[in-house]
């Protein structure tokens, strides 16, 4: 029985490091089919929308001729006023039976919506994922149940750093369903991966 115990130990350990290798091969590979070419890019729209549009090389060779490197940034305003329009025009969700559905079910639903966005302060998280698409191309939520607050736990709705997150190379359409696979990448300490 021990020996059966042990086998069945050494078996299992076998199999986490076999899905660990899987998982870390699946990462690699979709880290270095396209991801940091999104990186490099996104860092760029990053540095345009702040203003910092000139070349090192451009600006080294205008120093040399003493001459100075103007930017007049119109990313900034324009994208800003788009940003400033999504926060004037907000959807109102409202949920409407549907069917044999019950006006009184819709109606607890909108308020169950209306409750989990002023817990979670949505209205500045989804402005702050849509700035992250028109800036950086993408932009990510990340809606969870909570338990830590109660043991019936809560929606927690978060934005993610879209440089942190790498998508599935093979995917074909927008719909993430549709991805086989995507990661996160983050610094946890040991505390947070037990």
């Amino acid at each position: 029985m021990a020996e059966y115990k042990k086998t069945k130990k050494k078996l299992d350990a076998a199999e986490e490091l076999n899905l660990a290798r899987r998982q870390w091969e699946a990462y690699t590979r979709a880290r270095d089919n396209g991801h940091d070419d999104y990186i490099e890019m996104a860092k760029q729209c990053d540095a345009f929308y702040r203003g910092e549009q000139w070349d090192e090389a451009d600006m080294a060779a205008l120093d040399d001729q003493g001459r100075p490197a103007l930017t007049i940034n119109t990313i900034l305003p324009t994208i800003n006023t788009v940003i400033g329009e999504q926060s004037t025009r907000r959807a109102d969700v409202q949920f409407k039976p549907r069917g044999s559905g019950m006006q009184e079910t819709a109606d607890l639903l909108t308020k169950l919506f209306m409750q989990i966005s002023d817990n979670n302060k949505l209205d500045w998280i989804e402005s702050q994922i849509f700035s992250d698409g028109l800036i950086q191309d993408r932009g990510w939520f990340d809606v969870r149940v909570d338990f830590s607050d109660h043991i019936q736990g809560e929606v927690r709705i978060t934005p993610k750093d879209p440089l942190d997150i790498i998508i599935d190379p093979d995917a074909k359409e927008y719909d993430p369903r549709t991805w086989n696979e995507i990661f996160e990448t983050k610094w946890m300490s040991i505390d947070d991966i037990e």
